[in-house]
Parts: C-alpha cells; sequence; structure tokens
C-alpha cells in the first residue's frame, strides 16, 4: 500500500502507513531506533483483518525528511509527529504497540493522550537510560563525543529501504545490522536522535493504559531490571519475560503476533470513539533534557508547538537511581 504523508507543526514532512479494516481498533505500531515501515510486514500480515494498523517512518528515518538540525530531533517533536498522523486520520480511540525506541515515545504518547488508549505492549523499553549507554558513559565522553560527530555528520544515506533480516540476529550489537540502519537513515539523524533519546528522562506519573510489559533475558540494551522500573507508571500491567536479546519482536515475531492478539481487543467502542478530557497543560509530559540552553515544549493535540506558550527552560531530570 502506497505511503502517505503529513507536515509537522515545524514543516517536517512525515511518511506513515495505514493498513487493515477501519472499522477495528486502530493499533499504532512504533518501531525502534534504526527502523522504518518495512519492519512491520510479517505484522501487517497476521494483524490486517483485525485491526486498523498505522505504522510511522519517524523523522530522520525511512521515507520522511531529515532535518539537519540537532533539536529538530528532540524527543517532543517526535511525539507531537505521532499526534499529527493521528489527527490527519481522524483516529481517536487507538492502541499502541512499541519496541524500544518505540516503547519509549508510546509511553509518552499514551500519558499525553490519557483515555484514548485502553490498552498497550511495551517491548523491551525504559524511561531511562539504556543499560549499555550507562555503562559506556561510566567509561568514555559518550555525549561529547557523539556532539564532535554530530558537528561533521552527513545527512547522506540510502533511499532503498532494507526489509527485515530472514534470519535471527543473535547479537542485537552486530555491526553489519547497526550500520545498514545508519547508513539508512542518515549518520546525523541516527546519531542526533539517539543523542536527544539518551539524554533525556522522563517525569511521568501512573497511567490508567492496561499494559502487558515484554522483556527479553539476554537483552543488554533494556535489560529486564529496567522494564521492571516502568511497574509504577503501568499500574495495570502484566510482564512476561523470554529467553531472547533485543530483537525479539523481530526475531520471534509469531509470539508478539500472538500476544497482540490475545491482549487487545480489535473491537472498537460505540461510535469508534470514547469519551475523554482534552489534555491539559499539567498532563502533558515533563521531559527533562539535559544539554546546555535546552527547553521543554510539551507536545499538544492538534499540532500547535510552535504557537504553545510554554517554552521554557527546566532543571534536568534525574534517573531514579541518581536521585
Amino acid at each position: 500500500m502506497p505511503g502517505k504523508y503529513i507536515s509537522s507543526s515545524d514543516g517536517i514532512r512525515i511518511h506513515y502507513k495505514c493498513h487493515g479494516r477501519r472499522d477495528r481498533k486502530p493499533l499504532l505500531l512504533l518501531n525502534g531506533l534504526g527502523g522504518n515501515t518495512n519492519v512491520w510486514e510479517k505484522y501487517i500480515d497476521a494483524l490486517r483483518d483485525s485491526y486498523y494498523l498505522v505504522t510511522i517512518d519517524y523523522r530522520g528515518f525511512g521515507h520522511s525528511d531529515r532535518p539537519p538540525r540537532i533539536e529538530a530531533y528532540r524527543i517532543e517533536r517526535f511525539i507531537d509527529d505521532l499526534q499529527c498522523v493521528l489527527d490527519n486520520e481522524k483516529i481517536d480511540e487507538h492502541a499502541i504497540v512499541g519496541h524500544s525506541f518505540g516503547g519509549f515515545l508510546g509511553l509518552h504518547h499514551a500519558h499525553l493522550t490519557r483515555k484514548k488508549i485502553a490498552h498497550g505492549i511495551i517491548i523491551q523499553s525504559s524511561l531511562e537510560n539504556s543499560a549499555l549507554w550507562k555503562r559506556l558513559a561510566t567509561k568514555l565522553p559518550v555525549n561529547s563525543f557523539v556532539e564532535s560527530l554530530l558537528q561533521v555528520a552527513p545527512t547522506i544515506y540510502r533511499k532503498s529501504y532494507q526489509k527485515p533480516a530472514p534470519h535471527k540476529i543473535k547479537w542485537e550489537l552486530e555491526p553489519v545490522h547497526i550500520i545498514k540502519d545508519i547508513i539508512h537513515a542518515s549518520p546525523f539523524s541516527y546519531m542526533a536522535t539517539m543523542y536527544n533519546h539518551q539524554n533525556c528522562t522522563s517525569r511521568i506519573g501512573p497511567m490508567p493504559m492496561q499494559t502487558l510489559l515484554i522483556t527479553g533475558k539476554k537483552d543488554r540494551i533494556y535489560p529486564a531490571r529496567q522494564v521492571h522500573k516502568l511497574k509504577p507508571v503501568v499500574p495495570n500491567h502484566t510482564i512476561v519475560e523470554y529467553d531472547d536479546n533485543h530483537l525479539l519482536p523481530f526475531n520471534n515475531p509469531p509470539v508478539i503476533i500472538e500476544h497482540i492478539k490475545n491482549f487487545i481487543p480489535a473491537e472498537l467502542h460505540s461510535n469508534g470513539k470514547s469519551h475523554h478530557k482534552k489534555p491539559e497543560i499539567n498532563d502533558l509530559p515533563d521531559i527533562g533534557l539535559r544539554w546546555p540552553g535546552a527547553v521543554r515544549q510539551p507536545c499538544f493535540s492538534p499540532c500547535d508547538l510552535q504557537s504553545s506558550a510554554i517554552n521554557r527552560q527546566i532543571e534536568p531530570a534525574l534517573c531514579p537511581e541518581e536521585q
């Protein structure tokens, strides 16, 4: 199915695709860092008769624009892009499935939209910095190194987009896999997104969403102990663990597909809508951005970031173990 495009609140063109039955529950599929709409192909084939599926190329990835400015990759921008797509499709009540970086975005999106999302599946994700980044940061000046690279990193990229590997990726840090992700995004887009993601932490309180948390025993990016820390954020949770690495959704799609079918109802409520209040300022995700000069621009619905009256300096948020 051909993709669609929208213009985000800051003028970035975002590419997305819709599949399945419009009379069924919309399901927002959010991939991890480096992926694009292609990574969900097996899921779309299995779920299109049961849900209305929406997949998105994040800014800087896939067929979306690649802005050449670091600030264009702030996490608030990604969250606002999700809402822009949903507004364009006139989607109200929906569910989410998010893996890794997509789970991080999905949790903030759910916090903002509140009662619009009754069910969510968060796979191998956390609101903290990844365990790998933390380990590197204790031994190396990672931030300074990435900041230096961003000054010279090009925005060139390969325009033919890779499909998921036909075999299991036994090691989540497989160099060939990572290099392919980078050259299909662009060195600048990939590093700017990673830098902004790993340098922001979140202050979001408990939310009512029924949540399935999935973790992997061999995951070294977001180990099980980090996923378990999400329990207070989503009190209505169930957690399952598998003997796999960080790429569980793509090493073993049938397992995740079965969880989706069993956990997320396919039927919409009456008239396809749920009753909810418009998000207030205090409901918005409170995201701490840790680099100098950063500002908070929360996400509104519809897309009106640029007209927001809130644009203030904030104190950095701390990870739980730092407090």
